[in-house]
């Protein structure tokens, strides 16, 4: 397994990176004939590849309460099936004490991490389970997140106020003509206004936000006077930042990079240049947003660190996943109990994957890839999956400009 990476960059500068130590540099042509490559011995590599493991498996968990699939809009581009979004599934508060006593039980972290999801988890019918889990949640001193398009935020503002470590995330995907033509609300013409209002009237009652942004190439020439408008209503001065990750609306795509075009389009807009807008798919962050470039060891959370729990009693490793039965990674009642799946994705790495990316360059870059891609189109998830990767180098190029 090569850990050292040389990517001309011109014809007299190169970009060298040593994956082991996050170590970046440029070197010349005449470095290049002088430099030998360096090379780590196999006990070396494998106690060093093992802490890698490790540090990975001793990140705090992340724990999701599904509190339906029921959503009020219907947005043209959700990558969660119509058939999924229909099913009539919802948490129990008995289910809810259920997954705290389990947390308790698998988890000695004293402070860990909620999300609460959907479908859409701010449905007005959702007040009490919501109140529920906070209250619980709260005196274990634990954080929340939780995913929203915002339209019933008002309806919530007295009951997320009391949780000091809450954070709401609000999709807004352009201004106010682009939104409406993308996000759907039956009986609703202008959604649009409705969030808006909500998100001040949160400022104003001091919870905390965040705005996600999803880009394509619709409305990628529409960011600079969505950024404008956020500037104008004075978010960025209440400490609330964006985030920009890229559409998808297959199942199975949430690993997908930013492609060369419209990072390029991104860049040509100077919106990276703002601290408090950034960009969250994984290559785009290391590379923009100076997280350096280290072994990607797992792809992605869904491996070792994140359960989804639904009113049906299932777990699940990831939102791209939740609803399909195929894919979920053990049962919960009063107790748990995992499925091999679960003990599979937990030894899917770099280390363990088979097949053609075993073989591959890029494999420390990528992790081996989506395994629900994998299993979407065939039915393994044992090997792994390419989506994006094509432009690897030109990611790393990107990166050897900023040196």
């Amino acid at each position: 397994m090569n850990f050292i990476k040389i990517i001309k960059m011109d014809t007299d500068r190169y970009i060298y990176l040593d994956l082991i130590t996050g170590k970046n540099q440029i070197i010349s042509s005449d470095d290049l004939n002088q430099i030998k490559e360096k090379v780590y011995d196999q006990s070396q590599t494998q106690k060093m590849l093992e802490n890698f493991k490790n540090m990975y498996l001793s990140l705090s968990k992340i724990y999701v309460f599904v509190l339906n699939y029921k959503c009020n809009y219907d947005c043209n581009f959700c990558f969660e099936d119509l058939s999924v979004r229909c099913k009539n599934i919802k948490l129990t508060k008995e289910q809810i004490s259920n997954i705290f006593t389990i947390i308790k039980s698998i988890d000695n972290t004293k402070n860990t991490t909620i999300h609460l999801y959907g479908g859409e988890p701010l449905l007005v019918e959702n007040i009490d389970l919501v109140e529920f889990i906070l209250q619980k949640g709260r005196l274990r001193g634990d954080t929340f997140f939780i995913p929203s398009n915002g339209y019933y935020l008002d309806q919530y503002i007295d009951l997320l106020k009391q949780s000091k470590d809450l954070i709401v995330q609000i999709t807004l995907d352009g201004t106010e003509d682009i939104y409406n033509k993308r996000r759907h609300v039956k009986l609703e013409s202008n959604p649009f206004k409705k969030v808006v209002r909500n998100i001040d009237l949160a400022i104003a009652n001091g919870i905390q936000l965040k705005i996600r942004i999803n880009v394509d190439e619709f409305n990628v020439n529409n960011l600079s006077n969505l950024i404008k408008t956020i500037e104008q209503k004075g978010w960025f001065k209440a400490n609330i930042s964006a985030y920009l990750t890229p559409m998808r609306k297959e199942k199975g795509r949430c690993y997908r990079w930013f492609n060369e075009t419209l990072v390029q389009k991104i860049e040509s807009l100077g919106l990276l240049q703002n601290p408090k807008i950034v960009m969250s798919d994984e290559m785009s962050r290391k590379i923009f947003n100076s997280r350096g470039m280290k072994i990607q060891f797992y792809p992605c959370f869904a491996c070792y660190r994140q359960f989804f729990f639904d009113g049906a009693g299932d777990i699940y490793p990831c939102a791209e996943s939740i609803g399909d039965k195929n894919f979920t990674i053990g049962k919960y009642g009063k107790k748990i109990s995992f499925n091999d799946t679960y003990f599979f994705l937990k030894e899917r790495n770099v280390l363990e994957i088979g097949g053609k990316c075993s073989k591959c360059t890029n494999l420390l870059f990528c992790g081996s890839g989506c395994p629900y891609s994998s299993f979407l189109e065939t039915q393994n998830f044992e090997e792994g999956h390419c989506e994006s990767f094509e432009d690897i180098e030109y990611y790393l190029k990107e990166l050897g400009k900023r040196y």
